[in-house]
């Protein structure tokens, strides 16, 4: 959900760029109906997608400084610093710019400030609580980094392992990534034995070495 949320966040925002862009420029002679509304509208969107990433990325903070895990290596949050710096740094420029120079509803600027400052302050709050991390109990297995991904064990029906990863099959045949690249390799081993001991208990196929 979060991944999806951030796509959808980034090419809105985007879009919206290209639109200030063409007001900024007037010697485009590019004139937009109701370019106002629009941008009122792009706007009220682009607030709640920010709304909603909130919701979902800071509930998993405080889930993963609350709960005990595996927590993310170095290499796995130097992982995430350059997922979620890519978007902070173009929400950053993009912020600024239609604060500072685009002539159209302010808020708009304020608006992908935030998405910056958001992105931003997850990451610092990381580098100094250390909520990233991978969650193995006997319900779910909970990924959480720059996004959240929540697998329920009730919907595995086997476990495959692939190079370094864990594969977690459910009822249609998806497959549920769990990357060990992100921990220590003692936290990676530690992760699989648990991860046979569910499987055990629950009567499930595992291919794991």
């Amino acid at each position: 959900m979060i991944k999806t949320i951030n796509i959808i966040s980034f090419l809105l925002l985007l879009a919206i760029c290209v639109l200030g862009l063409f007001t900024y420029h007037e010697d485009m002679d590019v004139k937009i109906p109701y370019i106002d509304m629009v941008f009122l509208i792009l706007g009220i969107v682009a607030g709640l997608l920010l709304f909603f990433k909130i919701n979902l990325r800071w509930q998993a903070i405080f889930i993963g400084m609350k709960q005990e895990g595996y927590p993310i290596s170095k290499k796995g949050f130097t992982n995430t610093i350059v997922y979620e710096g890519i978007n902070i740094v173009f929400y950053f420029l993009a912020g600024a710019a239609f604060l500072l120079y685009v002539n159209a509803i302010w808020f708009i600027g304020l608006i992908i400030f935030l998405h910056f400052v958001e992105g931003a302050v997850h990451l610092v709050i990381n580098g100094i609580y250390k909520p990233y991390k991978i969650i193995v109990n006997e319900n779910t297995i909970m990924i959480i980094a720059h996004s959240i991904k929540i697998i329920k064990w009730h919907k595995i029906k086997k476990i495959e392992g692939k190079h370094n990863d864990i594969h977690l099959v459910d009822d249609n045949n998806q497959i549920h990534l769990v990357d060990l690249d992100l921990v220590s390799e003692s936290d990676a081993n530690a992760i699989k034995k648990r991860v046979k001991e569910i499987a055990a208990d629950r009567n499930l196929y595992c291919g794991l070495s």
